[in-house]
């Protein structure tokens, strides 16, 4: 797990931190439970994403997309409230939020 810091002060200029936390499969994938990302300013959910996955590499990418866009069915709450997918590229992300993703409940159709 990385160390935290204060959520609310930038790294660097224009850039802020958020706490990603894992469940079930990602966080075997990721190894880790939670973690500080640092981003940019103006970042979507998707970015994030994006990021997310080039720091754990492939196998967290086949995961977690699908022809190039965000598999189905990934739960995304920032703050405690759900993001519905047709959002992910929408919500800017700010310093100090807190993201949980969560894989797709198996049992559902492919």
């Amino acid at each position: 797990m990385t160390t935290r810091k204060d959520d609310n002060s930038p790294s660097q200029e224009g850039q802020s931190s958020v706490t990603v936390k894992y469940f079930a499969i990602m966080r075997e994938i990721t190894g880790m439970k939670e973690e500080i990302i640092v981003l940019g300013p103006r970042i979507t959910i998707e970015q994030a994403i994006k990021k997310i996955v080039q720091t754990h590499g492939s196998k967290l990418e086949e995961f977690v997309f699908r022809d190039d866009r965000l598999r189905e069915g990934l739960t995304i709450l920032v703050n405690g409230q759900t993001v519905e997918e047709d959002k992910f590229g929408l919500v800017v992300l700010k310093g100090g939020d807190e993201i949980v993703i969560l894989p797709p409940i198996g049992g559902g159709s492919q």
